[in-house]
This record gives C-alpha cells, structure tokens and sequence, in this order.
C-alpha cells in the first residue's frame, strides 16, 4: 500500500485502525514509516500532513518499502552499539557521551542493598556508583603498579 493511499485513509481513521484493517504491520511501523516518508500529524486534527519540502516521489513508495528501511536502520543502530569495545568513549567537545553496554552478574545482595541506599542519599543512579567505584579501583591498581 502506498503512502499516498494511507494519508487519504486517516482522514477517516485512526493509524492503529488502519493498520489493523489494512497492513501487515502493526501501528508503530506503520507511524514510523510515515514519518520517515515526510509524513506528520497534528494533535487534534485528524489525519496525517505529507510535508511539501519532502521528495514527492515518497508519497508513491510503499509503506512497507520504507518500515522495513527504519527496520533496518534501527538494527544497525542498536548491533553498532552492541558491538562496541568496552572501554570506547566517544568525545564530544560540550561533553563526553559513554556507550554502555548492558552486563549481568552476581553480587552479594547485602551490599547492593547498602550501594542503593548510598545512591538515593546521593542522588546518583547505580550504575553511576558502580562505574565510579570500578574506575576507582582500576586506578588505584594501575598506581600501585599491578595488572589486573
């Protein structure tokens, strides 16, 4: 279905309707891909606006051409991040931003206890904590000239 064909349909429906009824995507692809196209909406009006400054040639793509595109960017995106070094650190000069990536591992349930309190008094988050005491740590041992 092209994108043409959904703007003239939400000028009666909702997008979730539509894409019930409709496509074989659900309503946040459906959302996304519109958007991607040049599409938007404005609260309390009904229907979706295609922006004149966007290429005109998108309203006569398919939805499904440009879901599977945003579907596929946000793939790259979240691997690229994934797959990143641990300790790679991206700078930028207003401040520097920290890629994490997301571990698991066990820990003595008294002392996270402990650690969270000392969080909410602080106002830090735990992982802010756990990074500091880590960089401490790794630190302090570089200093006293071992290896970990």
């Amino acid at each position: 279905m092209e994108i043409r064909e959904i703007l003239e349909l939400t000028k009666t429906k909702p997008i979730a309707e539509i894409a019930k009824e409709y496509l074989t995507i659900g309503e946040k692809p459906a959302r996304a891909a519109l958007k991607r196209a040049g599409c938007y909406t404005i609260v309390g009006q009904p229907g979706w606006i295609f922006d004149d400054t966007e290429n005109p040639s998108n309203l006569d793509r398919s939805i499904y051409e440009i879901a599977d595109e945003v579907k596929s960017e946000k793939k790259t995106i979240l691997k690229d991040r994934a797959n990143l070094d641990s300790n790679q650190l991206k700078y930028t000069l207003e401040n520097a931003h920290i890629y994490r990536k997301r571990h698991s591992f066990d820990l003595d349930v008294a002392l996270v206890k402990e650690l969270k309190l000392h969080c909410v008094k602080q106002d830090k988050t735990l992982y802010e904590a756990v990074e500091t005491a880590i960089q401490n740590y790794l630190t302090n041992d570089r200093e006293d000239g071992t290896s970990v």
